[in-house]
């Protein structure tokens, strides 16, 4: 069974990548700066549009903001994690300003991820239905690839 599992994780992270150019225009249609906040807001908008059509898309929208709220958090938390033994090893010296600064980047993306989820989650549907830009732009099989991209990118999915 995990053969099977890693056989398609294996695949959907090679698909999602040789389809690399339906990515990049559905990069450029969303503004902003971070690849993967472009897409899952591409992906929500989808979700969002389609839910009057099919009911499970309300629970699977759900489920994608809990999941990416909960990775965003586990990011921080492991990011200080390790920053914390390095503390008191010692604190001075390049390396640990270099390791400061990265778990500061890490930090400022992870509370910036998780800033706008909650401005997803705050958004009422109504606000989504008056807004049909993303129709033209993600369609069902577009969908599905920026999940499989977005999953192939989890920790899990790369230690396959």
């Amino acid at each position: 069974y995990l053969g099977t599992v890693a056989a398609r994780l294996r695949k959907d992270a090679v698909t999602s990548k040789m389809d690399q150019r339906s990515i990049d225009r559905i990069l450029q249609e969303f503004p902003g700066s971070d690849e993967t906040q472009q897409l899952q807001k591409a992906l929500l908008d989808y979700l969002e549009e389609n839910a009057e059509t099919d009911p499970s898309l309300v629970f699977s929208r759900k489920f994608y903001i809990a999941q990416w709220f909960r990775d965003a958090t586990t990011e921080a938390e492991k990011s200080m994690r390790n920053q914390n033994p390095k503390d008191e090893d010692s604190s001075d010296g390049p390396q640990h300003a270099k390791e400061m600064e990265t778990t500061g980047e890490i930090m400022q993306r992870a509370e910036k991820r998780k800033k706008f989820l909650r401005n997803i989650i705050k958004t009422t549907p109504s606000h989504f239905t008056t807004l049909k830009l993303n129709s033209d732009t993600v369609d069902y099989d577009d969908s599905c690839l920026i999940v499989r991209y977005l999953a192939s990118m989890r920790p899990f999915a790369q230690s396959f």
